[in-house]
């Protein structure tokens, strides 16, 4: 039965393949392009003589996930291609910071991907987190060791892939491991896969999260806005709709505790301008980290700073470092929360609002210790900053879990390494 779905899917991905073209001219989106449709019928890969080792990631953040597990082939086999796939543009290029060879994923029809996978010569394939491709998972298994690393599937995803389950397990049956998440993972694979070669290795995103990340030195910049001294609270990824809240935070404490402030980071710079808007709306004195970077002379102008808006890409964990308390963006609105664990490196109490499905696993972890709390709106928000800052022993001990919690999650990367030789 899954052999003859397999060329049923093979029949119809064509004709889907074709339907998308004029989709993609008139409602392009971010991964799905005239130009990403040729590059997924024509894949630009060039032919691998030496065999290599391939990771599948379709986003930024897999990407970040399996860092560590990339770094360790690059030492334990400097001699062997490293390739990464990707869906989107934005995912490639940053793929291509890590490996020269990156490339998007081409369409998942049988012909095209076995002349991809044949240049792409893997002896090794990992895909990260839920990407269930069965033209990829069937020749690449066959060809190459294939592992899923980080693996999940969601509770909607299960439900549909229950439907197909007669073609899951023809594609997953050559797979030599997966490696999931946690126990609930475990017994979802275990429906279509041999539950003996299903491993509990956790998440190889949190070893990412080293204590070796060094910070940048930020003291020149708080220097000028007068904020060396001060009670310094990070957000990091905030979303425009998120900001509203965070402002109002600030005027309901810097009534109570005057040496407060605010660091913002959003989580797209492209929009700092909505945000500047909003600031401005409240009245609140704000700089931006640009315009403070440019005037370098001139220090005492910046020293009614309430807001410093940072309007850079990459300087996230260097402010969260030098902050007393985070908070983690994305979970005031229903995005789901982004890396909640980032402040934890520094061991820094870690806010949060109630939307971080995307972070549950995280979030959990951090309550449980003691090292994140929960806060719904700009009262909670208040009070949870104020009871950090006013009790000393409450904020070290909130402080110490956080780091806790991180560590707790950690591991995974020697455990799949241990289990692949």
């Amino acid at each position: 039965m899954g052999a003859i779905l397999f060329i049923v899917y093979n029949t119809i991905v064509p004709f889907l393949i074709v339907l998308s073209f004029p989709l993609s001219l008139i409602l392009p989106t971010k991964s799905f392009t005239p130009r990403l449709w040729l590059k997924r019928i024509f894949p630009d890969i060039k032919t691998f003589k030496d065999k290599t080792i391939l990771f599948h990631c379709s986003s930024i953040g897999e990407i970040n996930s399996v860092r560590t597990l990339i770094d360790y082939f690059k030492k334990s086999e400097p001699n062997t291609k490293i390739i990464i796939t990707t869906f989107t543009e934005t995912a490639n290029n940053i793929a291509k910071k890590i490996t020269e060879y990156s490339y998007i994923l081409p369409f998942d029809f049988y012909p095209i991907m076995k002349r991809f996978i044949k240049k792409a010569n893997p002896k090794i394939v990992f895909i990260a987190e839920t990407e269930i491709w069965p033209s990829f998972i069937r020749i690449s298994s066959k060809k190459s060791k294939l592992y899923y690393i980080n693996a999940r599937i969601s509770d909607k995803s299960f439900k549909f892939y229950k439907y197909l389950s007669p073609l899951i397990k023809y594609c997953f049956k050559n797979i030599e491991k997966i490696f999931v998440q946690d126990k609930e993972y475990y017994d979802k694979f275990s429906f279509f896969y041999d539950s003996k070669k299903i491993v509990i290795a956790g998440n190889t995103k949190y070893d990412l999260l080293d204590d070796d990340i060094k910070a940048k030195d930020l003291t020149e910049i708080l220097k000028k806005i007068d904020f060396l001294e001060k009670k310094l609270i990070t957000f990091g990824s905030i979303h425009p709709d998120e900001i509203e809240i965070i402002i109002k935070s600030y005027k309901l404490i810097v009534n109570d505790i005057n040496d407060i402030r605010y660091i913002i980071v959003p989580r797209h710079i492209e929009k700092t301008k909505e945000f500047e808007e909003i600031i401005k709306r409240h009245n609140l004195n704000y700089q931006k980290l640009s315009d403070i970077k440019q005037k370098e002379d001139r220090f005492k102008d910046f020293y009614d700073t309430q807001i410093l808006l940072v309007d850079e890409v990459g300087s996230l964990l260097d402010f969260y470092s030098v902050s007393d308390i985070c908070f983690v963006g994305g979970t005031l609105n229903k995005t789901g929360g982004h890396n909640l664990l980032e402040p934890s490196v520094f061991s820094k109490p870690v806010l949060f609002g109630p939307n971080y499905l995307s972070q549950e696993k995280s979030a959990k972890k951090l309550i449980e210790y003691g090292g994140g709390f929960i806060v719904n709106d700009e009262q909670d928000l208040k009070s949870r900053i104020k009871f950090l800052i006013s009790d000393k022993n409450y904020y070290l001990k909130a402080s110490e879990n956080s780091k806790k919690a991180l560590l707790s999650l950690k591991g995974a990367t020697e455990k799949i390494k241990e289990w692949i030789g």
